[in-house]
């Protein structure tokens, strides 16, 4: 009911022993610090606000705010502007991570799935991967006891990562071809968006998913069909690559349906008053 994707997520084939692997790749140090300083920026021009704990929810810096707490989840808003970028960064269980990529593979796929998650989602289980030096280990011992000692440390992952990749046996994807979940082109993270813009221009077919009972009125999907996106799309020559999929077609509402094409269902009207007809005859049952 919710986005999740908080990251790039690329779906490819697995040729390995095990059902399931996954790689999680990190933005390089230089990258993560440029990121703060834009953070920073936009906590500075709303410092009352953010003092008073009065910055609207979905106001670029409450985005900010939110991005800074939790990869620093041990400070609170005044910290936060009290601190410094190179404060910040002076942090080695944050900067141990960056420009590295770790990796881990299973075969169960709720332990893959639940593991999975803090990399991917905003609202996932926080916790702190192992250097990239042990990511073999990781990979060897999926559940050892580093797990339980990482999650204590609190931090979330997600405003770290640039892409993860994640390896499944599914026969659709043996041809070589790669699927890839983008958290969108209007991401907050500037990291993320130059990944996603990298995507678009080198994927072959490009899918914008849309309930359809909002398709006419998605923001996301009238953002990207928007006029400078268009625009983009017809230099790229991707226009006959892009296809618009509505989806929970089949999430249809009988009495709607009916109402809509002025439909004459007399026996369906019988069919909707069955059950308190039960509940009727149940009643004249227990009577006796």
């Amino acid at each position: 009911m919710r986005a999740s994707t908080a990251v790039a997520t690329e779906i490819s084939y697995n040729h390995g022993a095990t059902k399931y692997r996954a790689e999680v790749e990190f933005i390089k140090h230089s990258e993560w610090e440029r990121e703060l300083d834009v953070l920073f920026a936009e906590l500075l021009d709303h410092q009352e606000e953010v003092t008073r704990g009065a910055i609207p929810k979905n106001s670029d810096a409450a985005v900010a705010l939110d991005k800074i707490k939790a990869v620093y989840p041990m400070l609170n808003p005044k910290d936060i502007l009290n601190a410094s970028v190179a404060n910040l960064m002076a942090s080695e269980r944050v900067t141990d991570l960056l420009g590295t990529t770790m990796g881990f593979e299973g075969d169960d796929p709720k332990a893959f799935s639940t593991r999975l998650k803090s990399y991917i989602d905003s609202k996932g289980k926080r916790g702190r991967p192992k250097k990239s030096a042990k990511s073999q280990d990781a990979a060897e011992h999926p559940d050892s006891a580093s797990d339980t000692d990482t999650a204590k440390q609190g931090i979330g992952l997600w405003p770290l990562v640039r892409v993860v990749r994640i390896y499944t046996k599914a026969p659709a994807l043996a041809t070589g071809a790669v699927l890839v979940d983008l958290p969108g082109i209007f991401d907050s993270n500037s990291a993320r968006v130059a990944v996603a813009e990298d995507y678009t221009r080198r994927c072959s077919a490009h899918w914008i998913v849309a309930p359809i009972n909002r398709a006419v009125d998605d923001k996301v999907a009238r953002d990207l069909l928007g006029k400078n996106y268009k625009l983009q799309m017809q230099m790229d020559c991707a226009f006959n690559d892009m296809t618009f999929i509505c989806t929970k077609t089949d999430d249809l509402v009988p009495t709607e349906v009916i109402q809509s094409l002025n439909l004459d269902l007399p026996a369906f009207n019988q069919v909707q008053q069955l059950p308190d007809r039960v509940e009727w005859l149940k009643k004249g049952i227990d009577a006796f």
